[in-house]
C-alpha cells in the first residue's frame, strides 16, 4: 500500500493535484528560490529517495 500526498496546485494539462515530490522538484530546479531553501528540500528528497519504495507507474 502507498500513501499519495498531493498539493492544492494542479496540472492544468490533465486535471489532477500534483503530489508533494513535484512540488519539490519545481523549487528545487528554481534557480530563483534561495540556496539554502533548495538545499534543505534537496537533502529531504534524498532521504526518501534512500529509504522509501517509490510506487510502479502502472499501479
Amino acid at each position: 500500500m502507498y500513501l499519495r500526498f498531493v498539493s492544492p496546485a494542479r496540472v492544468s494539462a490533465r486535471g489532477y493535484h500534483s503530489g508533494l515530490f513535484q512540488g519539490a522538484c519545481s523549487i528545487v530546479d528554481n534557480a530563483d528560490c534561495p540556496a539554502y531553501l533548495r538545499g534543505a528540500i534537496q537533502e529531504e528528497r534524498d532521504w526518501f529517495n534512500l529509504n522509501l519504495d517509490a510506487p510502479n507507474d502502472d499501479i
